[in-house]
């Protein structure tokens, strides 16, 4: 029996389709480690002592899957980043495999010490922006992931997943905070 072209092409789509498929759902069951209490905890989320350090100004997370390491291995990337009330930043490069065993950091962790000036405008630009208290409800994502915890004036929030406009704004923070650190 002979398959014909777009018999082909259908049964290599779905192929792909199923392949991405099962990488997403080991890079979503891998990387469940947030900083909000709106995701599933696993029992392995990272640095959970720096998130309860009452100096804990500004916490950032992301992770995406399809992308790999030096030596090409498929897996997942991440970044942590720190700034506390005394301008200390940390931020924390790495990678996952497939199987979920982290593999060594290419990098060692980035720390820098922004100043009283550079510390103020972020926590100004956080309090003009309003996300203290602004509705950002988690959003559905298997590929990627955000989190976010801010401390401010005594109130404490933390997002999973937000929205668009509430991650631009965490966006524009982070750019600050790599702008300032890089000095």
């Amino acid at each position: 029996m002979r398959i014909g072209r777009k018999t082909k092409i259908i049964l290599l789509t779905i192929l792909l389709l199923v392949i991405f498929v099962l990488f997403a759902f080991v890079i979503s069951n891998t990387q469940k480690e947030c900083l909000s209490s709106d995701c599933k905890k696993t029992g392995n989320e990272p640095n959970i002592l720096k998130l309860n350090d009452p100096n804990l100004f500004y916490a950032a997370k992301w992770w995406a899957g399809l992308c790999s390491n030096e030596k090409d291995e498929p897996g997942g990337c991440y970044s942590e980043s720190y700034l506390y009330n005394d301008g200390k930043f940390e931020e924390i490069i790495g990678f996952v495999k497939y199987d979920g065993s982290p593999v060594a950091m290419t990098q060692p962790p980035i720390q820098k010490q922004l100043d009283a000036a550079e510390l103020k405008r972020i926590k100004e630009i956080i309090e003009n922006s309003g996300l203290m208290t602004k509705n950002c409800p988690a959003q559905e994502i298997s590929d990627a992931g955000w989190d976010y915890q801010v401390t401010l004036n005594g109130k404490k929030i933390s997002l999973h997943n937000p929205p668009l406009e509430c991650r631009n704004v965490f966006d524009g923070i982070s750019q600050l905070i790599n702008s300032f650190a890089s000095k």
